[in-house]
C-alpha cells in the first residue's frame, strides 16, 4: 500500500513539474507577446541602434537607390512616405544624403572588386603585361 501512494506521489510531483514549466513557458511567451504588442503600439520606428543605422534602413535605402531610381536625396522622404501611409509610423531618424552618397560609393566599390576578382583569373598576364584593362579596372598590370 505503501508502495502505491509513493508512486502515485511521485506520479504527481512529475505532473506538477510538468505544469510548472508549461506555465513558464507560457508566461515567456506572453512576455514576448506583450514585448511586441508594445513594439507596434509605439508610433516609431528603431531605425537607429548601439550608434549606427540598422541594417534594415541601410538596406531599405540602398535598394531604393539602386533598384527604384530613386535619388540621393529622396530616399528618407520615401520611406516616411511609406511608413506613414501604410502604418500610420514614423521614422525619426534616416540616413543623410551625404551618408546615402558615401554608402553608394561604397557599394560601388565593393561591386567593382567582386567583378574584378571574378575577371582576374581569366586573364593572361604575360600576354598584357604593361597594358590598361579599361573594362576590368584603369590600373595598368605590372
Amino acid at each position: 500500500m505503501k508502495e502505491a501512494k509513493s508512486e502515485t506521489h511521485e506520479q504527481h510531483q512529475h505532473e506538477m513539474l510538468e505544469l510548472q514549466l508549461c506555465i513558464s513557458e507560457k508566461v515567456n511567451y506572453i512576455q514576448q507577446l506583450e514585448a511586441a504588442q508594445n513594439r507596434l503600439d509605439n508610433g516609431e520606428i528603431k531605425t537607429f541602434k548601439n550608434g549606427k543605422y540598422t541594417n534594415k534602413i541601410r538596406e531599405c535605402c540602398m535598394t531604393l537607390i539602386t533598384e527604384c531610381n530613386v535619388t540621393l536625396s529622396k530616399p528618407p522622404a520615401v520611406v516616411n512616405t511609406v511608413l506613414q501611409t501604410l502604418t500610420g509610423k514614423v521614422a525619426p531618424r534616416l540616413l543623410s544624403k551625404s551618408l546615402l552618397s558615401w554608402l553608394t560609393a561604397e557599394n560601388k566599390a565593393v561591386a567593382s572588386t567582386h567583378v574584378l576578382e571574378k575577371n582576374v583569373g581569366k586573364l593572361q598576364p604575360s600576354r598584357h603585361a604593361g597594358q590598361h584593362f579599361t573594362s576590368i579596372c584603369h590600373h595598368k598590370v605590372p
